[in-house]
């Protein structure tokens, strides 16, 4: 799964405010950290944001992930992804 990195990773990088332990932080290894963002390819929440909490607030607010959530949810419950077609996946681009 090499793709896996290029999804996760852009979203993971926005909440570098953090340490492993949850404490915020400005700096890591002595250099600031940059938890810029910009959400690309989306229904609804294209933009830039800043952070861990803007990442959030702006993927609650989304309700393209909403929808998202409701299919990966039922595909879950009844352990198959019955009916599933490549224009069902939830979206896949980097953000």
């Amino acid at each position: 799964m090499q793709w896996l990195p290029t999804l996760i990773d852009p979203a993971g990088f926005r909440m570098e405010n953090y340490d492993r332990t949850g404490k915020y932080r400005t700096t890591k290894n002595g250099k600031p950290v940059d938890a810029k963002g910009n959400f690309t390819s989306t229904l609804d929440i294209d933009g830039p944001f800043e952070g861990g909490k803007a990442l959030a607030e702006k993927i609650a607010g989304s309700l393209e992930a909403k929808q998202c959530l409701t299919l990966q949810a039922y595909r879950w419950a009844v352990g198959s992804i019955a009916f599933a077609t490549h224009e069902d996946n939830c979206p896949s681009s980097p953000i």
